[in-house]
């Protein structure tokens, strides 16, 4: 028996939709009330419980005018809204001009009897529009209002919803009982309207005056609303008790000045002040959250976390290339000091020591004597010491000091030659640790460059797709299109948890911008009811990779390395590093260069930082060896690929009926202090391949272009198979084996 009389959702519904259609009946704007039974037939469109609204409807026309035309009017609307009943029952979906006929012959009756004066069916006639037009509003509002949520209205429903709340007004100035119901109905509205969307407040006092002015209830009562709105507005978010208090307060005061004003005038404000104080904290909350929504902003709020996981990434990506460096540091750091720049230090203090205080200083100012001492010193610093036919001849026919300078000479390079070998590694390490500062710079310059918002928001493309969902059906909150030079980078949605997986949703977003998305991110939200949904566009092509390499002796190791790595969604690492020589010392160094750049390249860093940064540290080994560097980064979105070549051999390119080469010019890594890389970029399609290989393979050929021939004429399609068919005949050609080979062969294909 208790769950029988238990009220559901749909009850509680049902009683605010009659207790709404039984004010819209009162609702008279100049002779002109068509709003209560318009306020019907958009109920009955939207299948709301038909047969209550019907008899509710007729009763409360009859109430309004108990009269032989009154009831004629309403037993011609109570009979035409059975029969729309019957027919939106019998019929999956009734169209809406259905329902604005029905509408529009419910008020025949009404014209009927009106057809006495010119002025009297001139009003008919435009309660008959009116009454349609309101029937449209209440059917497109109602139909939002119950599939999404007040929080999803568009432009034009935002609209209609309007001219429903007016006339809604409008019949609430009309119920007084004893005391003005409806002046304890617009206060309380206001205050707690203050507390649960204070930015709305005003507009909300604008509809209530309006109404009053609509039903001649004179403009002083209208500016008292929005008195009342400015006030809670302003005082209620600190205090409700004051907040009422000062209501209460300038409704007395501006009742002094109207005449006849006594205290039963008051008592509507005070209920109304002792309503909103009575009213609990929580109930205001859930009534926000369900006016309002959340007004968490989900995407900007899920912009956030993502910066910030990608800045945690990158800090992590970053940590582990310093300790690449490190370790390089530990095992690889070998070298010396300048003796040139000490030369330089030591020539500059001679002449400060033994110069200044020559008398003939004068004379050797016109000569520059500085390239002399620092041979002189040079040849110290080689044989330890010096004698008479150490010395320039510009020194020996200038200076008067000869023996006192040659002296001072003698003393500075045992000095140098005791201190050198102390100061050696230290020295090294200054001098090192400087190179790496700078590149250091560079590195942490081009992350700051990162994390610089460089994408545009498209807020049209946004509008649109917002709009085209919501006419599909599917709820949308909030969306947020983004674009970057290369076209949409992602387009964001807040939508229902039903709707995160319809497909309708990628749909509409590759109309808007041609071409195919797929979903990233879809999860729920912290605000109940909602789902984040990120839809990119998907890569055209992936990419199908293989490989195959052979060190010089069976059983030493290889003194190539290949590296084969994902660097983002779209965006792909393929390269083969060469070791100097061959065996554990050429491996040793090809994997460390390898090693880097992909640690590097992980870090979101462009190629000619990645190139700076891994050169500086392999300069310092560069006596045990340097690694050449052919290198791909492939972009499977638009198909791009970025050749980067250091030293390295040409690499080819095989399309449907020819191939042709990528060719290089420039020294390997860790040679030179500044390396300028060879680069080339190309936009493949599918079923292109791309072959890189080391010189182990390539100068078995006879050269490059019978190399680029034998690739052209492979029609070999998987490329596991392709890889190992090359390394096979090089290993023909070659007889004997006279170097590490490695070669990487990959294909875009298209992706279904």
């Amino acid at each position: 028996m208790k769950n029988r009389l238990r009220l559901t959702k749909k009850h509680l519904f049902l009683l605010l939709a009659i207790f709404i259609m039984f004010i819209f009946c009162r609702a008279n704007i100049y002779s002109i009330s068509p709003f209560g039974y318009s306020f019907a037939f958009g109920l009955i469109a939207n299948s709301f419980y038909a047969i209550v609204i019907t008899i509710f409807c007729c009763l409360f026309n009859l109430l309004n005018n108990l009269s032989f035309i009154g009831v004629v009017n309403s037993a011609l609307i109570c009979a035409l809204m059975i029969i729309f009943c019957i027919i939106n029952k019998t019929r999956k979906k009734t169209s809406l001009l259905v329902m604005l006929i029905f509408c529009a012959f419910s008020r025949v009756a009404n014209i009927y009897f009106n057809f006495v004066s010119v002025q009297s069916l001139l009003m008919a006639l435009l309660d008959l529009v009116i009454g349609i037009g309101f029937c449209y509003a209440s059917y497109k509002v109602l139909k939002a209002l119950l599939f999404r949520g007040i929080q999803c209205l568009t432009k034009l429903e935002t609209a209609l919803f309007c001219v429903l709340c007016t006339a809604f007004f409008c019949g609430l100035t009309n119920i007084i009982v004893v005391v003005n119901v409806s002046k304890i109905v617009f206060i309380l509205v206001i205050l707690l309207c203050s507390l649960v969307m204070s930015n709305k407040t005003v507009y909300v006092a604008s509809f209530i005056a309006f109404a009053h002015i609509l039903t001649g209830q004179g403009f002083f009562n209208a500016m008292l609303y929005y008195i009342f709105a400015c006030i809670s507005v302003w005082i209620s978010p600190y205090s409700k008790l004051l907040s009422a208090c000062v209501v209460c307060l300038v409704d007395a005061l501006t009742g002094v000045l109207i005449a006849n004003y006594c205290l039963l005038d008051l008592l509507p404000v005070v209920i109304s002040a002792l309503l909103f104080i009575a009213v609990p904290q929580k109930i205001v909350k859930r009534v926000s959250a369900y006016i309002t929504g959340s007004h968490t902003n989900i995407i900007g709020s899920y912009y956030v976390l993502k910066k910030q996981e990608t800045i945690k990434n990158k800090l992590l990506n970053m940590s582990s290339l310093f300790k690449q460096m490190q370790k390089c540091y530990r095992d690889l750091l070998i070298g010396q000091s300048s003796q040139a720049k000490v030369a330089h230090v030591l020539a500059s203090e001679l002449k400060t020591n033994i110069c200044e205080n020559c008398i003939n200083k004068l004379a050797c100012e016109s000569v520059n004597l500085t390239p002399c001492f620092e041979e002189l010193i040079s040849r110290a610093q080689d044989r330890g010491k010096i004698n008479l036919l150490d010395v320039p001849p510009l020194l020996s026919s200038n200076c008067n000091k000869l023996n006192v300078c040659m002296s001072h000479v003698n003393q500075m390079a045992t000095e140098y030659t005791k201190k050198a070998k102390q100061a050696k590694a230290e020295d090294d390490s200054k001098l090192n640790i400087s190179l790496q500062l700078g590149g250091t710079s560079k590195i942490f310059s081009e992350l700051s460059n990162q994390f610089v918002n460089t994408e545009k928001v498209n807020v049209k493309k946004a509008l649109q797709i917002k709009d085209n969902l919501q006419a599909k059906g599917i709820v949308c909150k909030e969306c947020k299109a983004t674009e970057n030079n290369n076209g949409v980078h992602e387009v964001l949605l807040v939508v229902r948890n039903a709707d995160a997986v319809n497909p309708e949703i990628l749909k509409v977003c590759e109309k808007y911008y041609n071409c195919t998305f797929e979903r990233k991110v879809c999860c729920q939200t912290k605000v109940a009811g909602w789902s984040l949904l990120c839809v990119v566009p998907c890569n055209r092509y992936e990419l199908v990779c293989g490989y195959a390499t052979r060190p010089k002796n069976i059983g030493d190791k290889n003194g190539d390395n290949y590296v084969y790595s994902k660097l983002t969604e779209s965006k792909y690492l393929v390269a083969i590093c060469d070791g100097m020589g061959h065996g554990e010392q050429a491996g040793d160094i090809s994997a460390l260069t390898i090693n880097l750049i992909e640690s590097y390249y992980k870090c979101g860093l462009s190629s000619s930082v990645v190139i700076d940064s891994v050169n500086g540290i392999l300069l310092p080994a560069s006596e045990k060896g340097f690694s050449t560097l052919d290198a791909c980064i492939v972009d499977t979105a638009s198909g791009e690929i970025d050749f980067i070549k250091i030293g390295s051999t040409i690499s080819v390119i095989k399309q449907a009926n020819t191939s042709f080469i990528v060719n290089v010019e420039s020294l390997p890594l860790g040679v030179i202090e500044t390396v300028v890389p060879t680069t080339h970029k190309v936009t493949l399609f599918a079923g292109d391949v791309v072959v890189l290989a080391s010189d182990g393979i390539v100068d078995t050929f006879g050269n490059n272009e019978e190399f680029c021939n034998y690739i052209n004429n492979e029609n070999i399609i998987n490329m596991q198979l392709f890889a190992e068919s090359i390394l096979e005949e090089a290993l023909a050609r070659c007889g004997t084996h006279k170097d590490d080979m490695t070669v990487i062969a990959y294909r875009l294909v298209k992706k279904p």
